[in-house]
């Protein structure tokens, strides 16, 4: 996966191998990517990960 830094997108699969949510990256500490998430029980949340969760496809910059 390449660096993982704020405002990066986190591509994630949701258990049915597909690329199907996304998350913004806020922080990067000790190990886990922490990211701002909606549609997580119906509300926008943070989340916390470990970097090398098998989950995380990878991460992006969209080009606006």
């Amino acid at each position: 996966l390449s660096i993982r830094r704020q405002r990066q997108m986190c591509i994630r699969d949701r258990q049915d191998g597909r690329a199907d949510h996304t998350g913004i990256v806020w922080k990067v500490e000790n190990g886990y990517v922490y990211t701002i998430e909606g549609n997580l029980s119906d509300k926008c949340m943070t989340s916390r990960r470990p970097i090398g969760e098998y989950q995380i496809l990878g991460y992006g910059v969209p080009e606006y």
